[in-house]
């Protein structure tokens, strides 16, 4: 045995071992956070954690978001042709410039967000800018509803 193998070797009194913490068991993202003091509501989590475990949950929430977009886009310029003013000041500079650019803007716009939030989708960040966009237009659709009956306007 050379000197080089025997500076190699530990002894018996000279082992030392690197600290490494042991974790009892495996956690989610989501369940690490303690998240009862930030008040946030039970469906918001439930649909939170869909979302991360259900990638066809995921998937229908950004499909519907775009959809929902497009019909937005058709029923506001309906509603720019029965007289009504659009409520967005960009999105009514654009009207007023051209309606096909405003549709470009409108429809690019949403479709990048889109792409952005299926490309995070491992963050709650993006689970959460989801959800939100996906009840904002769900909102917007009620008020287009509201609007063709003759609730609103």
């Amino acid at each position: 045995m050379t000197n080089s193998d025997r500076d190699h070797e530990r002894s018996a009194e000279d082992r030392r071992q690197r600290y490494s913490p042991r974790f009892p068991e495996r956690r989610r993202g989501f369940d690490r956070r303690d998240q009862s003091h930030r008040g946030l509501g039970p469906a918001y989590r439930r649909a939170l954690e869909r979302f991360s475990r259900d990638s066809l949950a995921f998937w229908t929430a950004l499909a519907t978001i775009v959809v929902f977009n497009f019909l937005d886009l058709m029923l506001t310029i309906r509603a720019l042709d029965q007289g009504a003013v659009e409520a967005n000041p960009v999105m009514r500079n654009l009207f007023w410039t051209h309606p096909l650019t405003a549709a470009l803007v409108k429809l690019g716009v949403v479709a990048t967000v889109v792409l952005m939030l299926q490309r995070m989708r491992r963050y709650r960040s993006a689970l959460s800018v989801t959800l939100f966009l996906l009840v904002g237009f769900t909102a917007l659709m009620f008020y287009h509803a509201g609007f063709a009956i003759g609730w609103i306007g």
